[in-house]
């Protein structure tokens, strides 16, 4: 589990697929959600501006065990040892897609799921930082 996740707001999402969260929040939540990239943590993210420093994100539960960049010197061997899928929040298998914001937008961010209907757990109820 990562540890902004537990700073985080974060949610488990029952039964849905990254890319059909996206089709249901996108209009409730009021943002356009970007394309899915991987270059961070070797998994899709997919992340929505909600003001100037607020995002959201949404990823699968289940990843990859492993993932090195290419080019990095820890790449060697990291495919080989590590194969296979794990769940992010094994404690939530029901979730598949997980969805984490700012902490000013966690009302927001949980209405948009009530209104699209998605079914969720809470992971992480987050910290508020001032």
């Amino acid at each position: 589990m990562w540890v902004e996740e537990h700073l985080l707001p974060t949610w488990g999402l029952v039964g849905v697929s990254l890319d059909n969260a996206v089709a249901m929040i996108e209009a409730p939540l009021g943002a356009r959600f970007g394309p899915a990239s991987d270059f961070d943590h070797g998994y899709p993210i997919r992340r929505a501006q909600l003001a100037k420093m607020n995002w959201v994100w949404l990823s699968p539960n289940r990843v990859p065990r492993g993932f090195a960049r290419k080019r990095s010197r820890v790449a060697h061997g990291v495919p080989e040892r590590f194969q296979g899928e794990a769940l992010r929040h094994p404690d939530h298998a029901g979730a598949t897609t997980i969805l984490s914001c700012a902490y000013a937008d966690a009302g927001r961010a949980e209405q948009a799921l009530r209104q699209a209907g998605i079914q969720r757990l809470q992971i992480a109820a987050g910290r508020r930082f001032d």
